[in-house]
């Protein structure tokens, strides 16, 4: 069981000992406040994917950064690189910021207040309110203009952004960063909470991300197709764009 102390307005701060971080959440997210105390992380393979193979010079963009769970994590691994955590819900940016603060990261992860995707506006999740919509960015536009980096690394994409989106708007990108990984969680119920039919979703990212792998529950990778993650509902995945 880990430790964790309650810093009110709904802040809990979370000893995660073997990740050599903490994290603070919001104390009413029950699910996520139980697996921390239980297992000391989140997304155990994904963390574990993360731990073998980030290296301390490496860039890396938290696209749907939320709490800033991940954007700490890959700050703690890529010590001498950098993260870009971008977010764009009010709750979330401030407890990323928080989080980044907690851990000393702020010369690592930089917060950027803009959601990634293609159109007009972007809804961070279900149910939010209007100033919840935040203008989209594609990452090419950041990479191009002021993102302050030659190279990327890995890419996470977070489950209230539709990968595709995220994705189509990298296509320069990437093109420069051939070897980059995307880390990508297939979850149909979260795309179709987003409103998009999964099988849609699934065609894009065939196109997009040819060469699957799934993270095993040690966070090894599984070469795999695009078939078997179909009949999955709930993988994560790691691929690069060609």
């Amino acid at each position: 069981m880990q430790s964790a102390v309650y810093l009110g307005r709904d802040r809990l701060l979370v000893e995660l000992d073997q990740l050599d971080m903490v994290y603070i959440c919001d104390s009413s997210d029950s699910e996520a406040v139980t697996r921390l105390l239980r297992c000391g992380e989140i997304a155990p393979a994904v963390s574990a994917y993360l731990q073998r193979n980030v290296g301390p010079t490496w860039t890396c963009v938290d696209i749907d950064a939320g709490p800033g769970y991940f954007a700490s994590l890959l700050g703690k691994l890529a010590s001498n690189g950098q993260v870009h955590a971008f977010e764009s819900a009010p709750i979330m940016w401030a407890l990323l910021a928080e989080n980044i603060a907690a851990n000393g990261l702020a010369a690592t992860v930089v917060r950027r207040r803009a959601a990634i995707g293609r159109g007009a506006e972007y809804c961070v999740g279900p149910g939010t309110h209007v100033e919840d919509f935040a203008p989209t960015l594609t990452l090419d536009l950041h990479w191009r203009h002021g993102l302050g980096c030659a190279a990327i690394d890995l890419v996470r994409i977070g489950d209230r952004t539709l990968p595709s989106l995220a994705i189509a708007g990298a296509a320069e990108a990437m093109a420069a960063n051939p070897l980059c990984h995307f880390l990508v969680r297939w979850d149909p119920a979260a795309i179709e909470s987003l409103g998009h039919a999964p099988r849609f979703e699934a065609a894009q990212l065939v196109r997009a991300l040819p060469r699957p792998a799934v993270l095993d529950t040690d966070g090894r990778l599984e070469p795999t197709d695009w078939r078997a993650i179909l009949d999955s509902p709930l993988v994560d995945i790691v691929a690069t764009m060609g």
